[in-house]
């Protein structure tokens, strides 16, 4: 901006969104001070050049924003949760600990050139609402009993279909590592998480079920 005369300046210091969201959260909980981003990342940047500075020296902070453009952002909790600048009290870790807790399961899978006949019979046998689908050992989709409804509804299809002209292609995937905070966006957009490696080999589903069963059996856990 042209207010900005960067010559002035001795040092410049980064901060990210979280600590600066956190800061400007810090800042109206224990001083009531309504400020807003902006305001959260220069005190951050005050504070670690204070800790540089010593004792007995003072810092002069500009706060230069307000909350009001932040009032559905990082003033809200399930947004910053949802950003993943925040934990859940539900959250365990990483994907890799969500799957420990839950066990390791049997992930039933399909091939491109199976038929929707063969798919059916897996439903049935296995309980189950949905299986990725692999191409040479590598996920290529996903197919679930919604899918198959649909198109054997349409008259499009039969029992010899194959699968890949019927699967949906575009699919939420997870690696072992990703924060658990991720599973819940995944859930609430109506679809399944699949894990997968670097390779895109499945490792494992999770389901909304999964993370519910997980979360109550914590509940009964926890003392009381």
């Amino acid at each position: 901006p042209d207010v900005l005369d960067r010559r002035l300046v001795d040092r410049w210091i980064k901060s990210n969104d979280r600590d600066s969201f956190l800061m400007a959260r810090q800042l109206i909980r224990q001083e009531g001070l309504l400020v807003g981003g902006s305001s959260g990342s220069a005190m951050w940047a005050a504070l670690q050049v204070a800790k540089e500075l010593g004792a007995g020296k003072r810092v002069v902070v500009i706060l230069p924003d307000s909350i009001r453009n932040y009032l559905t952002k990082f003033a809200d909790d399930r947004w910053m949760r949802q950003q993943g600048f925040v934990k859940g009290d539900w959250e365990v870790g990483n994907v890799a600990d969500v799957m420990r807790q839950i066990g390791r399961r049997e992930v039933i899978s399909l091939d491109l050139n199976d038929r929707l006949g063969h798919a059916t019979e897996l439903f049935k046998t296995h309980g189950i609402s949905q299986m990725p689908v692999l191409d040479d050992g590598k996920l290529a989709g996903i197919l679930t009993e919604s899918d198959v409804l649909h198109h054997l509804v349409s008259g499009r299809t039969n029992k010899d279909t194959i699968v890949a002209e019927v699967m949906e292609r575009k699919v939420s995937t997870v690696g072992v590592q990703a924060s658990s905070a991720e599973l819940p966006r995944i859930f609430e957009r109506g679809e399944v998480a699949i894990v997968v490696d670097d390779s895109r080999t499945v490792l494992g589903i999770l389901t909304k079920m999964d993370l519910i069963e997980m979360l109550a059996a914590r509940k009964t856990q926890m003392p009381t």
